[in-house]
C-alpha cells in the first residue's frame, strides 16, 4: 500500500510549480529593494526625530511660559492684596475716626470706600489679565 502513495503522490508533485533558479538579476533586485526599505526606514526615524524635538521644544517653550505667567500672577495678587488690606485699614480708621467725631459724612465715604473694595475682584482682574498675556495681539498690558 505504500508502494501505490508513493506512486500518487509523484503524480501530484507534477502539478507542484517549479521555482526557477534565481539569476543574478533577481539577486539584485531583492538587494536593491532591501536597500530601499533600509533607506526608507533612515528617512522615517530622522522625520520622526525631527517631529519629537519639535514637541519637545514646543513642551519647554510652554512650560517655561506657563512658569512665567504662575510667577507674575503671584505676584500681581500678592501686591493686589496687600494694597486692598491697606485701604480697608485706612477706611476704617477713617470710620472710627466719623464715628468718634460724629462726622456722618466721613462715615458715609468711608462706608462706601469699603464697599467699592470689597466689590471688586482681584480674581476678575486676573482674569482678564491671563487672557491678556494668552492673546499674541496683546503687546502691553495696563494697569
Amino acid at each position: 500500500m505504500a508502494k501505490q502513495e508513493l506512486i500518487k503522490a509523484t503524480k501530484n508533485l507534477k502539478n507542484v510549480t517549479v521555482i526557477p533558479k534565481p539569476s543574478p538579476d533577481m539577486a539584485f533586485q531583492a538587494f536593491k529593494m532591501l536597500a530601499d526599505a533600509h533607506h526608507e526606514y533612515r528617512m522615517t526615524v530622522q522625520a520622526e526625530t525631527t517631529k519629537r524635538e519639535a514637541i519637545h521644544a514646543w513642551r519647554d517653550v510652554n512650560v517655561g511660559k506657563i512658569e512665567q505667567q504662575t510667577e507674575f500672577l503671584k505676584a500681581y495678587l500678592s501686591e493686589t492684596f496687600k494694597e486692598r488690606r491697606h485701604s480697608i485699614d485706612e477706611m476704617f480708621e477713617r470710620l472710627d475716626k466719623g464715628i468718634e467725631a460724629g462726622n456722618m459724612d466721613l462715615v458715609n465715604v468711608a462706608m462706601e470706600s469699603i464697599t467699592t473694595i470689597v466689590k471688586s475682584s482681584p480674581l476678575k482682574e486676573a482674569e482678564k489679565i491671563i487672557q491678556a498675556l494668552n492673546d499674541p495681539n496683546i503687546e502691553k498690558i495696563e494697569f
